[in-house]
């Protein structure tokens, strides 16, 4: 019975969630400051490869490309640059 009951919990879980039209969810992502991963000089790098700067990047930048493996966790200081699987810098986060 106890399996049974967990099924349902878990598969009720896995529906899919949708949004209020009133809660006003926009598509533009909000201005990132990107001083606190000392990676504002860097901004203007996205669409570039990341070879061509991975010189400039500061100790501690995690490289992610989209099957990468990371952790979770979350620290401001520590600088995130994304790139596709051409090694093109598609975003820059701290986190």
């Amino acid at each position: 019975m106890k399996r049974i009951l967990f099924a349902c919990i878990l598969v009720s879980a896995c529906g899919p969630t949708e949004v209020p039209d009133d809660v006003g969810v926009t598509g533009d992502a909000p201005a990132i400051d990107l001083a606190m991963c000392k990676m504002q000089d860097l901004a203007d790098r996205v669409g570039q490869p990341v070879d061509d700067v991975r010189a400039l990047l500061p100790e501690g930048t995690r490289v992610q490309s989209p099957n990468s493996v990371v952790t979770q966790d979350y620290r401001p200081t520590r600088a995130n640059v994304f790139v596709n699987e051409a090694g093109i810098i598609t975003r820059i986060a701290c986190g």
